[in-house]
């Protein structure tokens, strides 16, 4: 609740009884005494709910002089309160997935992707259009950051970078709920009085009761050890055509094992560890540096891996070789999730079936010995 004080003086020359403050709004109005006399004051008190946007109350004061006549006054209070507004969003690690070489990986493209990390511990500010610092936070479980509470009006923010790696990423490439939105550009008129690698945004206008969660940053070249992760899914592909159908006609398969190899010098394959399918299909390495690795699949006999990369999605292709299981060389960035290393397997014609090849009429051969008499 919000308290309102009322200031009752007696401007007139007789002194005053029964002394009374009301509030046209509802509020209780207390005050320390009934009786005022010449030129004295007091102050009354009163307690409710301030309302957002324009509010309009009117104070009155009644009361009796000696001869039992009655004085009134009244004073308007208006005001117009704001509706507060909201404004943050997200530091994240930016790579460009799409890249065909490692460097171009790393190089970012300027947008948040699936499976990017957020960094926490970033600092940013927030400053009213005229360079004032308003507030002052740290991105935090998983590089979010958030100012509430805020008068509409113009504000921008500036983000620092107090790590000893990472550069800001290209600004303002695509969609605003996913772009990177400092402008290296743009100048820092007040020292932010924290070390790092500083770059601001545009101004930002913001609305009564707006909340605004599209204002990010991307740095890249960040490094993390043990921040990303590979893995997906093992699904039976029964139409053998290497991309994944729907759950129901091509289920995941559980206990499939999987080795997840890391590529070291020479190309020579290090084994690091496996693990084995769940029950949905999936399997994931977690806890990885950034490097190259290899992934192998290892179906029981009676399988074998489908075609690689056979559709246009690489989140629902199949990844493995057809004959050895074994994927490209994948580099890994860090704090990055890469999740579309799938495999298709599916079962092996037998020798009743007519052979390996789907679609073959089936031929069986029964053979009995030659008697001559």
């Amino acid at each position: 609740p919000v308290t309102w004080t009322y200031t009752v003086t007696n401007v007139g020359n007789v002194p005053l009884r029964d002394v009374t403050v009301s509030d046209d709004q509802g509020v209780a109005v207390t005050c320390p005494a009934a009786a005022l006399d010449v030129g004295a004051s007091m102050v009354c008190t009163g307690q409710g709910l301030a309302r957002e946007g324009q509010y309009a109350n009117v104070g009155s004061v009644t009361a009796q002089d000696a001869d039992g006549r009655t004085v009134s006054a009244t004073d308007p209070s208006h005001y117009v309160g704001f509706i507060p507004a909201t404004l943050g969003d997200r530091v994240f690690a930016d790579i460009n997935p799409d890249g065909t070489t490692p460097q171009e990986v790393l190089s970012g493209n300027g947008v948040q992707d699936v499976g990017e990390h957020g960094i926490d511990g970033v600092i940013v500010q927030l400053y009213t259009a005229d360079h004032v610092l308003v507030a002052q936070t740290v991105t935090r479980d998983g590089g979010f950051y958030e100012f509430t509470d805020l008068p509409p009006g113009d504000y921008y923010l500036v983000f620092i970078n107090p790590f000893a790696d990472g550069v800001w990423t290209v600004p303002n490439h695509g969609d605003d709920d996913v772009d990177s939105d400092g402008v290296p550009s743009l100048p820092i008129v007040v020292d932010p009085g924290v070390p790092g690698d500083v770059i601001r945004t545009d101004v930002i206008t913001l609305d009564p009761g707006e909340s605004d969660h599209t204002w990010d940053a991307g740095l890249v070249g960040y490094s993390s050890s043990g921040s990303s992760a590979l893995g997906d899914r093992i699904w039976l592909d029964q139409d053998e055509d290497g991309v994944q159908g729907n759950a129901a006609s091509e289920p995941g398969q559980e206990g499939i094992p999987v080795v997840l190899y890391r590529v070291r010098e020479g190309g020579v394959l290090q084994r690091l560890r496996a693990t084995v399918s769940d029950a949905a299909g999936l399997y994931r390495f977690g806890g990885l540096d950034t490097g190259s690795y290899v992934l192998e699949f290892l179906p029981p006999a009676e399988f074998r891996v489908s075609p690689v990369t056979s559709g246009d999605d690489r989140n629902l292709d199949s990844d493995a070789d057809h004959t050895r299981g074994r994927t490209q060389t994948i580099f890994l960035p860090p704090l990055y999730d890469d999740m579309s290393w799938d495999a298709g397997i599916y079962t092996v014609p037998t020798a009743l079936d007519g052979g390996d090849e789907p679609g073959q009429p089936a031929t069986h051969f029964i053979y009995m010995p030659l008697l001559r008499r």
